[in-house]
């Protein structure tokens, strides 16, 4: 796409078609993923600091939701890319890549789930935490309760 794109022409070259319409998003993907991940770790560290009045919380929270993510990504090129675990998952076609859709929304929905257990867990950290005045026991009730 382009290649043809990039021909000589007398005027303005358009090409449509599915593969022009695919190289197109996913150009717009690439272009827009570094800064909607960036805004959206940066509000989640943001609301979490305001919420838990604290730096750490919410650096372990973005780290921890980071880290669920790259695992997320990292089974699905696993599973449906390269087609491993096929027999156990039912016999399905390998195209060899991934959907532009389920690289994004997959691990979005990672992502909040991720951060959603951890605001569930501050907030019983933090109610345990004021009707005890311990920490240790606190922390362990919390964790004990949401898990």
């Amino acid at each position: 796409m382009r290649q043809l794109r990039a021909l000589p022409a007398h005027g303005r070259v358009l090409v449509a078609g599915q593969a022009a319409e695919a190289v197109d998003a996913q150009s717009a993907i690439r272009r827009a993923l570094p800064w909607s991940g960036g805004l959206i770790a940066a509000a989640t560290f943001v609301l979490m600091a305001l919420f838990t009045r604290s730096l750490l919380v919410p650096f372990k929270a973005v780290t921890v939701a980071a880290a669920s993510l790259a695992a997320t990504l990292g089974c699905l090129v696993y599973v449906f890319q390269d087609g491993h675990l096929r027999g156990l998952l039912g016999d399905f076609h390998v195209p060899g890549y991934l959907f532009d859709t389920s690289t994004v929304f997959l691990p979005a929905t990672a992502y909040a789930l991720s951060v959603d257990y951890e605001v569930f867990i501050v907030a019983r950290i933090k109610e345990e935490y004021l009707a005890s005045g311990d920490n240790t026991s606190a922390v362990a009730a919390g964790m004990q309760r949401t898990g």
